[in-house]
């Protein structure tokens, strides 16, 4: 965990998880349609259920775990199960319909635009089952922001090694001004991006593969296995033993539900 001078050198032994600020738990979407007002912000705020947000009308600039991108009508945005993000909307708001997926098609899918977003919306509409064929056969790919908090995020998703003073030495930029400029970007710290990118690397890795737990835990740089679950648990809910206990299979083919309203 932090170190003099990095912010997020990991300790081997009795590693203990970060306080966060506050990240809002959100319930499931469904096939619903938001209407943002202009100059609107949501800050930090976790989906368990993954869905997809395909957006009608507006601009807004989304930073999230996997990244930052300036987004626009004709965007689909695939949130992955419990991944969260915070949301900066411009004057003319934003319209966005939210697409409820299964866990295994959330994961399957990937973030991109689309011709014709209200067309795709209608066809999701009257068939709910063909939703990830239909977002398949649609979005075609794209690349998000590529600023410097950008690049560092890039790195610390596919180098759990990576420590800030590394990540200075190799951009001839002072750990601060890292640190501020990616708080200013994506409104958390870099250790809590981290933290959070490395247990959902992990949660993906437990319920999609058969592998050790030490493995998963050693590949991704934690402690041991036990920091492993831990950072599992406070990311989802359930240690890993629940995950790879039968539960994945059904995490991955059910559509959640919003609760009743009144509930």
């Amino acid at each position: 965990m932090p170190g003099a001078g990095d912010g997020l050198k990991v300790r081997r032994r009795g590693a203990k998880l970060p306080s966060p600020r506050p990240v809002r738990k959100m319930p499931p979407a469904d096939l619903d349609t938001q209407v943002i007002r202009s100059c609107a912000s949501m800050p930090w705020h976790q989906h368990d259920a993954g869905y997809a947000a395909i957006v009608l009308a507006g601009r807004y600039v989304e930073a999230g775990d996997g990244g930052r991108r300036r987004v626009s009508a004709g965007d689909v945005i695939v949130h992955r199960p419990f991944s969260a993000h915070a949301d900066w909307f411009e004057s003319v708001g934003a319209t966005v319909v939210n697409i409820a997926l299964t866990h295994g098609a959330a994961l399957r899918l990937a973030t991109g635009r689309v011709a014709d977003p209200e067309a795709l919306a209608r066809d999701i509409l009257a068939d709910r089952d063909a939703a990830e064929r239909l977002l398949r056969t649609a979005i075609v790919r794209v690349d998000g922001e590529n600023d410097a908090p950008d690049r560092l995020a890039a790195g610390l998703d596919h180098d759990p090694g990576l420590t800030l003073g590394d990540w200075a030495a190799r951009t001839g930029t002072a750990p601060r001004t890292l640190r501020r400029q990616f708080d200013q970007a994506y409104g958390i710290s870099p250790l809590l991006y981290r933290t959070r990118s490395r247990a959902l690397q992990a949660w993906k890795l437990i319920v999609t593969t058969e592998r050790p737990f030490a493995g998963i835990a050693y590949d991704l740089g934690f402690a041991d296995q036990a920091h492993m679950s831990r950072a599992v648990r406070w990311l989802s809910g359930r240690p890993p033993r629940a995950w790879r206990g039968g539960m994945a299979a059904r995490f991955k083919t059910a559509i959640p539900r919003p609760p009743d309203k009144g509930a």
